[in-house]
């Protein structure tokens, strides 16, 4: 009986500490839910990339001029540095030897006033422009004196006088005079260069000509063209070449005259010539243009019957030192006329 009591003693105990420990395991805090907070790296901006300058550019001009005749020629070049350049050449009146080239030729209008002349040099970075202007100018007329012609005058013829005695006599004879030759002007002594001063051996690589309404091309020397009594004959232009640039200040002027039988030793009649003002010497090949009357006459000859020579000739024109000119070269064409 003893031993069932203690037995139900011990049991409540063990009952009371389960519930007293359910009691406790009820009461504790729940536990706070811990949020994981991630840090996502931060990405580095680039840098901005840097728009590179459109390409430096200058236009050398040669010679160095602003102001040029009608029908002048000037080198122009672009130095500019830079990959992939382009150029685009544009001029308001005159003319460009081309136009997507780094170096080109003008050629000045015939008429006067302001002519400009600009260039856009473009690459991927973008384009620059430049441009020279001219002052065109038209030269005065020059007038050209001819040589004087001596006039012979012959001596007059003696009147006989008459006797009183009618005496048969056989008339007289004539006495033969002879025709007076003319006076023709001196050949003209060829001028040398300055000591210390080169030529730069200049060559006609072809002139153009116009006979009635016929433009012909003579590229050779002593070609041989056919033409009438009373056409008109006129020296359109001569095209040049240097092998080498001159002087600055060096120019090439050109001549032209037609050889008329019978006049003097040489026959070239030296008072009716044609003339074309002068161009800058560079190296290539260039036009010489126009060929004038510069008495104020036609521009053009009249051919007649016996003309069988023309002749071209290239002035070599040296401003400093000492100024003067030479002869530089010579072109012939032969002539047939019916």
């Amino acid at each position: 009986m003893f031993r069932r009591k203690n037995l139900s003693l011990l049991s409540g105990i063990v009952l009371a500490l389960a519930v007293f420990a359910t009691v406790l395991s009820g009461c504790r805090p729940s536990a706070t839910p811990t949020t994981a907070v991630v840090h996502l790296p931060t990405e580095t901006p680039s840098p901005p990339i840097a728009t590179p300058p459109p390409p430096p550019v200058t236009l050398v001009v040669n010679p160095e001029i602003t102001e040029v005749s009608a029908g002048q020629t000037v080198a122009l070049t672009v130095e500019a540095s830079g990959q992939n350049l382009s150029f685009n050449w544009s001029v308001a009146r005159g003319k460009l030897s081309a136009s997507d080239k780094p170096a080109v030729i003008y050629t000045a209008p015939d008429s006067a006033g302001v002519d400009t002349v600009t260039v856009e040099v473009s690459s991927a970075s973008g384009t620059t422009t430049r441009n020279v202007s001219f002052n065109v100018i038209v030269p005065p007329t020059t007038t050209f004196t001819p040589t004087p012609t001596l006039t012979f005058t012959p001596t007059p013829k003696p009147t006989d006088t008459p006797t009183n005695t009618p005496v048969w006599a056989p008339a007289p004879t004539d006495t033969p005079t002879n025709t007076p030759t003319p006076t023709c002007p001196p050949t003209a002594t060829p001028k040398t260069l300055p000591p210390g001063y080169q030529s730069p051996h200049l060559d006609v690589v072809s002139i153009t000509l116009r006979i009635g309404n016929t433009e012909l091309v003579i590229d050779q020397q002593e070609q041989l063209v056919e033409m009438t009594s009373g056409d008109p004959l006129e020296v359109l232009e001569v095209t040049f070449n240097s092998p080498a640039d001159g002087s600055p200040s060096d120019n090439v002027a050109g001549e032209a005259y037609v050889r008329k039988v019978g006049l003097c030793p040489d026959d070239f009649d030296w008072n009716d010539g044609r003339f074309a003002y002068g161009v800058p010497i560079l190296a290539g090949n260039y036009p010489l243009r126009p060929f004038i009357n510069v008495t104020g006459g036609s521009d053009a000859w009249t051919v007649e019957a016996g003309w069988n020579r023309l002749v071209i000739v290239l002035v070599h024109n040296f401003p400093a030192p000492g100024d003067g000119a030479v002869v530089d070269a010579r072109f012939f064409v032969n002539l047939r006329v019916q």
